[in-house]
């Protein structure tokens, strides 16, 4: 009996010690950490969100540093790091690399060309600081818009808000003189066009028709000839005119299939001839005011058509490319035989009768290109040319995208990348187009990098692919 009273009494003991040992500290919970984090990365959104805001807000004010600097660039300058550091994985990948790459290409033609033409200090910091900021604009909006169309919305509504008030608060001399053409115009549309693209997006098209047509009224009013052109082209590629079916008969063809896409271009083309017709109306019936009036018929009347006579400084810059086809002539390159060129051939067509004193003094003789892919060529050289036939291409290619698949905003998107498109071929780059163009250009991405309705489930039975194919969806609809 010995042995056992033993026994039990040392399995009494270590009983009392395990009941009376010091309570150990209890590791932490993996729900606390994971609410640490949550609350983290929604603080991270949340000043994000309000970043994308204020740039939008200040964006159209501009200050001058050198040149007109928008204070929106200041703002995405000194966010620059932090963005980096917090997300900086969304600016690159993919077609956003390529971009990078193309745009420090032209950075470094335009670096050898001011170097080789000896340019003037203040011409080249104006020159290559344009690029280093569009480069900026570029990266900081792809981390905070990057396939977030809450973001995308929030930037438009205050871009739209901040360039009435600048329109109101800083106007310059065009605002003054064209206060629609280049004032109103932009955040009325961005507007018009963003509650278009809500009934849009419950397929309430005769309200959608509505909204193009008011626009299309104001800018006849107004004599804005290329905003008539984008918003016609706009109604022909995205709003349903044409049915798909009628009945078992199939009117249009595939989505998928190379018809499609021709027939989508030959109702880009209608919406390009309507726009035309509404001009030859205009000039005819007198809207728009008697200036407005002459400037039509001077135009419609001259020897190299509506195009040329209202972009002649084509003509010109592809001279000056092909005078100095590799290197360029620098930055803001300035030489008096361009300007008198320009002159010359406006007088020819008669659509100018301005004294070329004047035209020297107030262009200080800079060589015109009034287009983006011309002025790259022209300043910058070669090395300018490879960023803007890409662009224009990826452009096309979402065009056609959402004129198939109508994602949200598809009205909003169309017009942006037509009026895009039409910018690298006949509009100039700098100042707040800057931001516009980098904001423009990451939306065209994300519509790319997205799926369509194409990639439906019946491309396989697996769940694997079933839930590749929402997400394909659903980043659609976020582009």
């Amino acid at each position: 009996m010995a042995p056992y009273a033993e026994a039990k009494a040392k399995v009494s003991l270590m009983r009392h010690e395990y009941v009376n040992e010091p309570s150990r500290p209890l590791p932490t919970r993996p729900w606390r950490r994971r609410a640490t984090k949550l609350n983290l990365n929604t603080a991270t959104t949340y000043l994000m969100n309000a970043l994308i805001v204020i740039i939008g807000l200040t964006s159209p004010f501009t200050i001058k540093i050198v040149g007109s600097l928008p204070l929106g660039e200041i703002v995405l300058l000194l966010s620059l790091p932090s963005l980096l550091i917090m997300q900086g994985k969304n600016a690159f990948g993919g077609r956003r690399n390529t971009v990078v790459v193309l745009i420090a290409i032209w950075l470094l033609g335009q670096i050898v060309t001011d170097f080789y033409r000896n340019t003037d200090r203040y011409d080249w910091m104006r020159g290559q600081a344009t690029i280093v900021f569009f480069l900026i604009d570029f990266i900081c909006l792809a981390i905070l818009t990057r396939e977030n169309l809450v973001r995308k919305v929030a930037f438009l509504l205050a871009f739209a808000v901040g360039l009435i008030f600048a329109i109101r608060y800083q106007p310059n001399e065009m605002i003054r003189d064209y206060s629609w053409k280049f004032g109103y115009a932009l955040p009325v549309t961005i507007l018009v066009l963003l509650v278009a693209s809500l009934f849009y997006r419950f397929r309430i098209y005769p309200i959608v028709l509505a909204c193009f047509v008011l626009l299309i009224f104001f800018n006849f009013i107004f004599s804005f000839r290329s905003e008539i052109l984008f918003l016609f082209v706009t109604i022909v590629l995205v709003v349903p005119l044409i049915p798909e079916r009628i009945g078992r008969v199939r009117l249009l063809p595939p989505r998928k299939s190379i018809a499609r896409v021709f027939v989508l271009a030959g109702l880009a083309v209608i919406g390009g001839g309507l726009s035309i017709l509404s001009v030859n109306f205009i000039a005819s019936a007198g809207l728009g005011g008697r200036r407005a009036q002459e400037k039509n018929t001077e135009q419609l009347e001259s020897k190299q058509g509506l195009l040329l006579s209202g972009r002649p400084e084509i003509l010109v810059s592809s001279q000056a490319v092909l005078d100095s086809p590799i290197l360029g002539h620098g930055s803001w390159a300035k030489d008096p035989k361009y300007a008198e060129m320009l002159h010359d051939v406006e007088v020819r067509n008669g659509v100018s009768t301005l004294d070329m004193q004047y035209i020297l003094e107030e262009t200080n003789g800079l060589i015109p290109a009034h287009s983006q892919l011309m002025g790259a060529w022209v300043f910058a050289g070669i090395a300018g040319v490879p960023i803007w036939i890409y662009l224009f291409w990826i452009s096309l290619k979402a065009v056609s995208k959402i004129s198939l698949y109508r994602p949200a905003l598809t009205p909003l998107y169309c017009w942006l990348f037509t009026s895009f498109l039409w910018a690298i071929l006949f509009s100039p780059f700098g100042s707040t187009v800057r931001i516009t163009e980098a904001f423009t250009i990451n939306i065209v991405i994300d519509i790319l990098n997205s799926g369509g309705p194409a990639h439906t489930m019946k491309r396989g039975r697996k769940f694997g692919k079933w839930k590749r194919t929402i997400r394909r969806r659903q980043a659609l609809q976020n582009a």
